[in-house]
């Protein structure tokens, strides 16, 4: 694959992986009351911008034939695979609180890359 058509299709993952955390497709059964103020009422569909520090720590790192891609929050490094993972928070009394189901943004870009690249390649082959 010729590196050019790599470097386009990590561009586009690079901008949707962006547009995922607007997309107002995540339900929770629990009342939310963001940190902007924003109050969401259970299952109200809702996007993942609060603040929005996860959406900006994304960063890209690019190699002779590779991308990574990373996230981490800012608020260390976990925080960024509790969303995307989901996770089980500790109450004050160090009991198990209730579970907060994943959120994989990452997912549909995935996803959609081959047909991305696909498409990309037919167009460097024309």
């Amino acid at each position: 694959m010729p590196a050019r058509v790599f470097k386009q299709a990590m561009d586009w993952a690079e901008n949707d992986f962006q547009e995922q955390f607007d997309r107002q497709m995540w339900n929770l059964d629990t009342l939310t009351i963001r940190r902007n103020g924003q109050i969401i009422e259970p299952g109200q569909a809702r996007d993942l911008v609060d603040l929005g520090n996860l959406k900006r720590s994304q960063r890209r790192e690019n190699g002779i034939n590779y991308t990574v891609f990373e996230w981490t929050g800012g608020r260390g490094e976990v925080y960024a695979a509790y969303v995307h993972d989901g996770y089980t928070p500790k109450t004050r009394s160090g009991q198990r609180g209730k579970s907060v189901p994943p959120r994989p943004w990452t997912e549909a870009t995935i996803r959609e890359l081959e047909s991305v690249l696909s498409a990309l390649l037919a167009k460097e082959l024309r």
